[in-house]
């Protein structure tokens, strides 16, 4: 099924900020930081709403490969 597929990819976590990259890049580090604490294989992409590439596209890119565990940011991904 579908779901089976999804839960067997690889997991992420993206960090989003409003203004480019520079504070998602800064959770990121954050976030791994915790992440490599627990040692779980979990990628973490930042992404930012003013940047070079479309926030929906880099996400779609990211959905389309990826377990997306949660979203971690200041803004609403939607």
């Amino acid at each position: 099924s579908n779901q089976d597929d999804y839960s067997d990819r690889p997991k992420a976590i993206v960090t989003i900020c409003i203004t480019g990259e520079g504070s998602a890049e800064k959770m990121r580090g954050y976030v791994e930081h915790v992440i490599k604490k627990l040692g779980k294989p979990i990628e973490v992409f930042p992404v930012g709403v003013i940047s070079p590439i479309d926030i929906d596209i880099e996400i779609q890119r990211i959905i389309n490969k990826y377990n997306i565990l949660c979203f971690v940011g200041t803004i609403n991904p939607e």
